[in-house]
């Protein structure tokens, strides 16, 4: 599995994406006048009610037959301590803001997160130098400094606050994982976690935890950060490697002596997902009992774990928000239905329990810029299971550090009317009081989704009206805007 890699001393070309403004009534581009006004900042809602969010529709199993999405007023869950409002709209967030890929070098300017601060509910990864600057539009962001979760914190950027192997061989020997073979044979060879630089360090010692965090926490509170962003947090052993070594333990006596065995290197080993779950419990409890507490952010991929497995909700219950850096697109692919039920029965659990969910779409390809439809599909697939505090991104080759916002992020949907509906096995739908976000996850056939009576509806990407019954594409999406506002 692909995570998110620092690689801030290479360089990246890119292309900001850009939609086409939306028009109410004519074709796409310019043409038609221009749907209402944009929604700046959070908008007003109703008293949030003590229920939890309403689970997804289990998975379906029928062949698709299209129907109207029922209109009831779906009450709206407490707004997440952690992450601004995102009951109304969509929201964007951003993923770093400068990273090199090779000779294509990816960076905002200060200047740039200083004027587009407002655009986004949270942003993984900046500089310190951008950190403060992020937050001049938009109080309510949120940055988060940059650490993989079980190494030490990165030599070069986000502070230099980290070390190279002679230095922890020298003072701290026994915090060092050194891999074993396939076949459980120990090595004298230190331990690398998804091809990161980083020293990999025993993160099952408390020892070790209390110097991430304190290091980690100390740095971020004087750059203007507001909370962690542990990468790779992953409940599978992260430090396998393609010949089949692994890193399984650390040497407790002088000169590489005294073995002392922590993993297995199987996918499902014990050890390591209570090692996780134990990590992220004593790092919260450190960044909550700041004066100024610092969020947990991780990036972790819940969809790998069938929806309640207990390993994942130990460690949901110690972190604020979780960055899905699969997302729906499968880093260029596309989720299948159960997956996609998967990944909804995640999100709202997640946001039910008053904590964030960002969704990163990567779709790879030859191009800087994702497709229309990848878009499309992104931003109807964010919508099935946006509650109150989650946020997008979507992006295609080369994808982070620049910035990936749409002009179609700004359409007026709404709040949602009722969770996610799915009519027969590939269709996937729900309703906003200004809005309709359909996906037609059939691979191979298109789909026919009657639209609910008496409305008229504008796709936000085209800006054309849109013909009911809506005639869905295989595996496409589509965000639609009405013109009268409400759930009836």
């Amino acid at each position: 599995m692909t995570y998110m890699k620092n690689v801030n001393s290479v360089v990246v070309a890119t292309c900001v994406i850009a939609a086409a403004f939306l028009a109410a009534c004519g074709g796409g581009g310019g043409n038609g006048s221009a749907l209402p006004g944009v929604q700046a900042g959070p908008s007003p809602r109703p008293g949030p009610s003590a229920s939890a969010t309403p689970k997804p529709t289990s998975s379906p199993s029928a062949k698709p037959s299209p129907s109207p999405t029922v209109a009831s007023q779906q009450s709206p869950p407490p707004p997440s301590r952690y992450m601004q409002d995102t009951w109304y709209g969509i929201h964007a967030m951003q993923v770093f803001d400068e990273v090199n890929y090779g000779p294509v070098h990816n960076m905002i300017t200060q200047g740039q997160a200083v004027a587009d601060g407002y655009r986004y509910a949270v942003v993984w990864g900046p500089r310190s130098g951008t950190a403060g600057a992020w937050h001049t539009t938009n109080a309510a962001l949120v940055t988060a400094y940059y650490l993989p979760f079980d190494t030490d914190l990165s030599v070069g950027d986000f502070g230099n606050l980290g070390h190279e192997i002679d230095w922890w061989q020298t003072n701290h020997p026994s915090w060092v994982v050194y891999n074993c073979h396939r076949d459980g044979a120990q090595t004298e060879t230190p331990a690398t976690a998804s091809e990161l630089s980083n020293v990999v360090l025993d993160f099952s010692n408390p020892q070790v935890v209390r110097y991430q965090v304190q290091l980690g926490g100390a740095y971020a509170e004087a750059n203007a950060y507001d909370a962690l962003a542990y990468d790779i947090v992953t409940l599978k052993n992260n430090t396998v490697l393609q010949n089949g070594d692994y890193g399984c333990g650390v040497y407790r006596g002088p000169g590489l002596t005294n073995f002392h065995r922590l993993f297995s290197g199987q996918a499902g080993d014990p050890a390591w997902s209570s090692a996780v779950a134990a990590w992220a419990a004593q790092s919260h409890a450190y960044l909550h009992a700041l004066p100024k507490p610092l969020w947990l952010i991780a990036n972790n991929v819940p969809q790998d774990m069938q929806f309640g497995d207990p390993r994942e909700t130990a460690l949901l219950a110690n972190v604020d928000i979780v960055l899905d850096e699969a997302g729906f697109s499968q880093y260029g692919n596309y989720v299948d239905d159960a997956a996609l039920t998967n990944i909804a029965q995640w999100a709202e659990y997640i946001q039910s329990q008053g904590e964030g969910f960002l969704v990163v779409d990567n779709w790879a390809g030859s191009s800087q810029s994702p497709t229309s439809a990848q878009v499309g599909y992104s931003m109807a697939t964010y919508l099935l299971v946006k509650e109150a505090a989650a946020g997008l991104f979507v992006a295609a080759k080369d994808p982070y550090g620049a910035e990936r916002w749409q002009q179609s992020y700004q359409a007026l949907i709404g709040a949602p009317c009722a969770p996610m509906t799915v009519t027969g096995s590939s269709v996937f739908t729900r309703r906003y009081s200004s809005g309709f976000a359909a996906v037609n996850n059939d691979p191979a056939s298109s789909a026919s989704i009657a639209l609910p009576r008496n409305e008229t509806y504008v796709d936000v990407q085209t800006g054309r009206l849109v013909p009911n019954p809506l005639m869905a594409l295989p595996r496409h999406g589509y965000v639609l805007q009405s013109i009268f506002a409400g759930c009836r």
